[in-house]
């Protein structure tokens, strides 16, 4: 295995510019080349003060890394606002509940009536009461007396006629789970008609909208520059050249910002459309306003859930035990941790404790090309073998922002098997085509800066900008999700 670099951006000073390299005038304007160039804000997120945007980190950089190999790695570029994909919820047994106390136990084999609220099972069918263990075996077809009530005439299942019941597990509420169906007698009819949820299911989004401005006095423009150094290299990882970028500070700013509110709004944002996909946030001229679910959101919803007050090995287990349970591959999978401080600090105690030592810097966070290369994706974190997985502890800024006085963290695994039974992102990103981002300057007396003649839009000593991106995130297996929170 060789390991390749992602080519990443480094601020250097004027003073470290190659002579060569001629005028200030010659050197890219990274501003400039943001619209024209999208693919640039990749190369960014290198950058040490985006470090902490781990969720970026999973979808625009990994992207670079998994594009040839997995199924929607790439930035996923659509016509429309509102997106929907498909994801096989994996076969689930059919269980459902009890809507009306249960009165008869059965005793000597007499008939127990049992009220449930959903019709998923048929005669010949056996089922069993998730408390007590106790199995049923269904004599008749389901009578429908409500919509939320399907009286079902069984016997129960036993080594002797004297065994009952327990009513206690039969109550309102309590749960009843299929165990097998078909169980027929000699010269049967027909066979059973039990209901196996479908697998596929039907998700729907809607991207967002970020856009930030800035300004700046011709003077400041010219006098404060920051300079990028972006190395060039071939599939082998040799470096064949560099390119050479200057930014004004406002441009930076507003770059900063506008990354912050993605990977924030990428988290946390609730969505502001009902089950019926209308947008429920308008402007008070009736304009609708598009805000997409965020990845956290999308958990709450389909995902699990563990508070803790000590971290231990076991709950580690467990939580790794259930994101790969639905994969066939059970070990070898990329775990993700995307944590505040306070859990990635607790997570480095545990594992530290009970692995020894972490994974070394060469350890690929991911990898491709049947391993023969290695791929690092340029944020900070932590590895570990553990459980027969990689598991990677991420910190990321918003987390650490948002939840100063407890542990939170979100995990999931990077992978998941699509429709093809092949690997895919299990966090993706979509934007507009074409609109992956956009800048606009409103350029004043001195141009962008400050020091330039030309035509202007204004004869004031100064110019604004404003970036505008388009992006939405989606989660592909949400039901294998995790969410630990610290009581």
């Amino acid at each position: 295995m060789y390991f390749v670099s992602l080519n990443p951006m480094r601020v250097i000073n004027y003073a470290d510019l190659p002579r060569n390299i001629g005028s200030m005038r010659t050197i890219q304007e990274l501003g400039a080349q943001i619209g024209d160039k999208p693919y640039l804000v990749k190369e960014i997120l290198t950058l040490p003060q985006y470090q902490g945007m781990s969720i970026l980190k999973l979808t625009e950089r990994v992207s670079d890394l998994m594009s040839k190999k997995m199924s929607g790695a790439d930035l996923r570029k659509v016509d429309a606002l509102r997106v929907e994909w498909r994801l096989d919820a994996g076969y689930r047994i059919p269980e459902t509940t009890v809507s009306e106390d249960c009165l008869t136990d059965g005793e000597g084999g007499a008939e127990i009536l049992l009220t449930l609220k959903e019709k998923l099972f048929d005669k010949y069918d056996i089922v069993e009461f998730i408390d007590s263990g106790h199995q049923l075996y269904i004599r008749h077809p389901a009578e429908s007396l409500a919509t939320d009530k399907h009286l079902y005439r069984c016997q129960l299942l036993a080594d002797d006629y004297s065994n009952r019941l327990n009513l206690s597990a039969a109550i309102t509420g309590k749960t009843v789970r299929f165990i097998t169906g078909g169980v027929v007698p000699e010269a049967s009819e027909r066979g059973s008609y039990f209901q196996i949820p479908n697998r596929v299911e039907k998700h729907t989004n809607f991207i967002t909208r970020f856009r930030v401005s800035g300004s700046r006095s011709g003077d400041y423009a010219w006098s404060e520059q920051i300079y990028y150094e972006k190395a060039k290299k071939d599939d082998q990882g040799t470096t064949i050249g560099y390119e050479y970028f200057r930014q004004d500070p406002e441009d930076k700013a507003m770059m900063d910002k506008l990354m912050l509110a993605i990977n924030s709004g990428l988290l946390f944002c609730k969505g502001g459309f009902d089950s019926k996909l209308n947008h429920l946030v308008r402007e008070v001229d009736g304009r609708p306003i598009s805000i997409g679910e965020g990845i956290i959101p999308q958990m709450r919803r389909y995902g699990q859930f563990m508070s803790y007050n000590f971290l231990t090995e076991s709950m580690l287990r467990t939580i790794i035990g259930t994101i790969v349970e639905r994969r066939s591959q059970k070990t070898g999978n990329e775990i993700v941790f995307t944590v505040n401080w306070i859990l990635f600090q607790h997570l480095q105690i545990v594992l530290d404790k009970i692995v020894g030592a972490r994974l070394t810097l060469q350890e690929a966070f991911l990898t491709k090309d049947d391993g023969k290369k290695a791929y690092m994706v340029g944020t900070n974190y932590l590895g570990y073998q553990f459980a027969g997985n990689k598991v990677f502890i991420m910190h990321d800024d918003a987390l650490s922002d948002r939840y100063r006085d407890r542990g939170y963290g979100i995990c999931l695994n990077t992978r998941v098997l699509d429709k093809n039974g092949k690997d895919q992102m299990n966090v993706q990103q979509f934007s507009i085509r074409g609109a992956e981002i956009i800048k606009g300057d409103l350029l004043g007396f001195g141009m962008r800066d400050g020091v330039s003649s030309g035509n202007v839009s204004t004869m004031v000593h100064a110019s604004e900008s404003s970036l505008m991106a388009y992006r939405m995130a989606a989660l592909y297996d949400p039901y294998s999700t995790f969410i630990l929170e610290q009581n």
